[in-house]
């Protein structure tokens, strides 16, 4: 699935990388994995801190298409972490540990309820499609007047009024409208 692309989105991958690496070596690593260039990554000055090069990075990244694709591929890789070898051996690990947890797992449900989105937006255009096709091919199978005829009363159940107005038929049911809507007959 591919989730849509929000500053939401941009906030919460930001904020998983931020927190499952520590060091600088490991946070570069992740980086030429997530397909940053040699040469934007030998950029990071001595001085400047983690997040101010990840503020550059996602800045840079956000200009583009490729660049938002990448996003995507760092938020989806980010998600899937279970462990995080780089917080360990510090004195705050099981801090460092649970906010890197709690950042990943938002990130995960954030997209996750993209994905579920976008599946249940897709299926209400399958289905409208479907009907649309089921509907051309009945009416092009099956004419159907306005008047009481053996085509249209041969699919009536017996209590239908003897005039009917319209017949359609979703999936295997056949409806049907009736233009006597007062005489007391059901319909």
């Amino acid at each position: 699935m591919v989730a849509k692309f929000t500053p939401r989105l941009v906030e919460l991958t930001y904020e998983a990388a931020l927190k499952s690496y520590w060091r600088k070596e490991a946070l570069t690593k992740f980086l030429r994995a997530s397909h940053i260039s040699e040469s934007f990554l030998a950029t990071w000055g001595g001085e400047e801190s983690k997040r101010d090069f990840l503020d550059k990075v996602f800045q840079k990244l956000q200009a583009s298409d490729k660049g938002k694709a990448v996003i995507f591929e760092m938020a989806r890789s980010l998600s899937e972490q279970t462990t995080f070898p780089d917080l360990r051996n510090w004195e705050d690990s099981p801090q460092k540990i649970a906010d890197a947890k709690n950042a990943v797992a938002e990130l995960k449900a954030y997209l996750k309820a993209q994905d579920q989105e976008i599946q249940n937006e897709k299926e209400k255009e399958d289905a409208k499609a479907e009907l649309v096709r089921s509907d051309r091919k009945f009416n092009a199978a099956t004419p159907i007047s306005s008047s009481s005829n053996s085509a249209s009363t041969a699919c009536m159940p017996p209590s239908a009024p003897s005039k009917v107005v319209t017949i359609f038929r979703i999936g295997s049911t056949t409806c049907w409208i009736s233009a006597r809507l007062r005489t007391g007959v059901p319909t």
